[in-house]
């Protein structure tokens, strides 16, 4: 018993997990999108991409934890 709601507890885990690296994708997309469709303004051209460069580092940390909490 306490096995089965110990893989529970891990899959449920996982699965949230993989919806925030889902999320994080999607707005990382997103910036790239905006990006890109920007191009005319250094200015915004400067702050959209230190955004992605935020979002970049948000999402591989994402990653690396997920890996460390759920090894294959």
């Amino acid at each position: 018993m306490r096995s089965r709601v110990a893989t529970l507890v891990s899959s449920c885990s996982l699965m949230v997990s993989i919806a925030t690296l889902w999320s994080q994708v999607m707005t990382l997309w997103s910036r790239v999108e905006t990006l890109v469709s920007s191009c005319k303004d250094l200015r915004a051209l400067m702050i959209l991409s230190r955004d992605l460069v935020v979002s970049s580092r948000d999402l591989m940390v994402s990653i690396r934890s997920l890996m460390v909490s759920n090894p294959c």
